[in-house]
């Protein structure tokens, strides 16, 4: 009865109510979709560390890490893989071989950590072949030629390995990605002309551009335009086992795209047979193997058992090799809650007030229940009730807008390429954010919402517990 009649009396002043309602559920709707898009931005960003370069654990000879030396190798490599496989909690796993190296085009040279590995894709711990940036690119078991290379996105335009063409396609996505249309006219002169080097694009494009459109447009509308110098040969150098200098010509088969500068500016993957018998080491060397386990929660209980069985081996965790992830995987949750909790502290206030001012309206009939003889429970428990009903109303709004908020914009995708694409892929972050949520915030959320709808309302009900019937019935509100 008692919620029965609080319910009613929220509806007693609708305007009051049906605002106090849309404030909540615009706050807490902003609050879940904003946790969404960090909790999917920094997802992606994990996945894709592993995925392509740091898996779960990596095990390598103490000394490899010091120096890359390539003699650093992991003894008997071949047998501790096999063991390895056999682990219940082994996904995937392979042994690579790294190795320091330039890579040098017509154009220009750069550092780069040439990777060997096994071509196949099936159970293998890289997973790069996933972000082969377009349909031509291949991956190494797809084709028998052995001097064969798959390069970043970055690498490749470092090394001036992309061809820039502005057509009629590529006019129409920038007029879908509402660029100015006075914009699209000034790329319109440039139809059809064909740039070799990212350099003459770039300079191209000065040409047209005013100075401000150059440096909020140019990189968006040269990954809009670009296609890959696929086939064309690059020289990988690098020391042999025996401190020799090797120098080969690969062909490029395949471009990747993490979203990554860092990785894909410096990271380039070969068939690990080819590259031993370049750096002259017995078939079969490894001095990385890499692993995927079946739970990432239970990354270090399976990095003590390998670190058992592997004493003289440096055995890491991803949260060794990154520690940003350790930390940010250990307090989002935490950072969740304080983040919730600074809104619903704010929207206290609204609350307070919007209960308080009810109660001294309702000063006279207040006093009369009191008078006949409802007890001061009652009307604690009537006063808190509207509160929450309140705050509950207006946050499981808030909670279902939000929601669905984030399960679209996590289908179609965040872009923010227009804005800051070169500075979030610099960073190691993509610029395309697809927003996540879990039932664990969901709850977590409403567990708040229904906490500040009872601690606001213990002010104004304590308010209304202090009225004497006899003045109050006098009172002329």
């Amino acid at each position: 009865m008692i919620l029965s009649i609080a319910w009613k009396n929220i509806w007693r002043n609708k305007i009051r109510s049906l605002i106090l309602i849309g404030t909540i559920a615009f706050a807490l709707a902003g609050a879940i979709f904003i946790l969404g898009i960090m909790e999917g931005w920094m997802k992606e960003r994990n996945i894709k560390i592993i995925e392509t370069e740091l898996t779960h654990i990596q095990i390598h000879n103490p000394d490899f890490v010091n120096n890359f030396n390539i003699k650093d190798t992991i003894t008997n490599g071949s047998q501790i893989l096999s063991q390895i496989k056999k682990l219940d909690f082994i996904v995937a796993t392979e042994g690579r071989l790294k190795a320091m190296g330039m890579v040098a085009s017509s154009y220009s040279s750069q550092g780069a950590i040439v990777v060997g590995i096994d071509p196949a894709r099936d159970a293998e711990a890289t997973k790069v072949y996933k972000y082969l940036a377009d349909s031509n690119s291949k991956w190494l078991d797809q084709v028998k030629r052995q001097n064969v290379v798959i390069i970043g996105l970055k690498m490749a335009k470092d090394l001036q390995m992309v061809n820039y063409i502005i057509t009629e396609t590529t006019l129409l996505k920038l007029r879908n990605l509402r660029l100015p249309k006075s914009l699209i006219t000034k790329l319109d002169t440039l139809k059809g002309k064909k740039f070799h080097t990212t350099t003459k694009f770039y300079n191209a494009l000065e040409q047209v551009l005013t100075e401000k459109e150059f440096d909020q447009y140019a990189d968006l509308i040269a990954n809009s335009c670009h296609s890959y110098k696929l086939g064309r040969k690059i020289i990988i150098r690098m020391q042999d086992i025996n401190g020799n200098v090797v120098e080969e010509a690969f062909r490029i088969i395949g471009v990747y795209d993490t979203d990554n500068d860092m990785f894909d500016g410096m990271y380039l993957f070969v068939k690990k047979s080819y590259l031993e018998k370049l750096l002259d080491v017995p078939p079969g060397t490894v001095n990385e193997i890499a692993i995927i386990t079946d739970n990432q929660k239970e990354i270090e209980h399976y990095k003590a058992i390998l670190k058992q069985k592997y004493p003289d081996l440096l055995i890491e965790s991803i949260f060794d090799m990154d520690p940003t992830m350790r930390v940010m995987t250990s307090l989002i949750w935490i950072y969740y809650a304080i983040f919730e909790a600074f809104i619903l502290f704010a929207l206290s206030f609204g609350i307070v007030n919007t209960m308080l001012m009810a109660v001294m309206e309702r000063t006279k009939e207040l006093g009369m229940l009191m008078a006949i003889g409802m007890n001061r429970r009652r009307i604690f428990s009537m006063i808190m009730n509207e509160s929450i009903l309140l705050t509950l109303t207006g946050g499981i709004i808030g909670i279902i807008i939000g929601y669905f908020l984030v399960l679209y914009t996590g289908h179609t995708g965040i872009n923010l390429s227009k804005y800051a694409q070169q500075g979030m892929e610099a960073l190691g972050y993509s610029a395309i954010i697809y927003p996540q949520t879990s039932p664990m915030l969901i709850f977590e959320t409403t567990i708040l919402v229904i906490i500040t709808g009872m601690l606001a309302a213990i002010y104004p009900a304590l308010k209304a517990l202090k009225l004497k019937p006899a003045q109050a019935l006098r009172t002329d509100v």
